[in-house]
């Protein structure tokens, strides 16, 4: 597991540099293996022991940054990443924003999704099951549990946003991500967009 842990922080390390991410796309399994890591909470032989949970922890929030960074491509990398195993890629970041305890890997994966969002790939994100659903809800969550929530609100936001401009008025699923935004930004006491880091070599 410590083994794990080390490489997935390699990964991330590696995934900075813009020249590293096409050819780290590009290797057998690598996103794979990337996904195992970022879902993988307990250890079956390890059980949930300090030590054991603070290793799985690393690698999950290493692997989900190594994902954004992954994710912050050319277009047809994106387009691609979100086809990645029938959707086995956007299915795991939904799980994670979902049920992952630790809100340093929500953060992560909404930020991979972030990157992910451009023209050749703003059909299939608006389309996937229960994703504009995650983002409402974490873009008008009550904002009274400190900055870190707040951010990821703003991210929610901030990524509908990005859709809307990257989707074509011609798309079948335009008039859901329309509904949802005025939804949203009824909702939202402020629509002033916070800074937040899309991309990050070191954590």
């Amino acid at each position: 597991i410590r083994a794990q842990s080390i490489a997935a922080r390699a990964m991330l390390n590696l995934s900075w540099a813009p020249e590293n991410k096409i050819p780290m796309f590009e290797v057998d399994n690598l996103v794979d293996s990337l996904i195992t890591m970022l879902l993988t909470r307990t250890s079956e032989w390890g059980g949930r022991g300090h030590g054991v949970s603070t290793f799985l922890l690393q690698s999950r929030r290493h692997a989900s940054g190594a994902l954004r960074n992954l994710a912050a491509a050319p277009r047809r990398n994106k387009f691609h990443l979100c086809k990645h195993g029938n959707g086995s890629l956007l299915n795991s970041l939904l799980d994670a924003a979902r049920n992952d305890p630790d809100t340093s890997v929500k953060t992560r994966v909404l930020a991979t999704l972030h990157n992910l969002t451009c023209a050749d790939s703003a059909e299939i994100l608006i389309s996937e099951p229960g994703l504009l659903d995650l983002l409402s809800e974490l873009a008008t969550a009550n904002e009274t549990t400190g900055n870190t929530e707040d951010e990821l609100g703003t991210l929610a936001f901030r990524t509908l946003r990005t859709m809307e401009k990257a989707a074509s008025s011609d798309m079948s699923c335009h008039d859901s991500l329309q509904k949802v935004l005025n939804e949203v930004s009824a909702t939202r006491n402020s629509t002033v967009l916070k800074p937040v880091k899309t991309e990050s070599s070191a954590e």
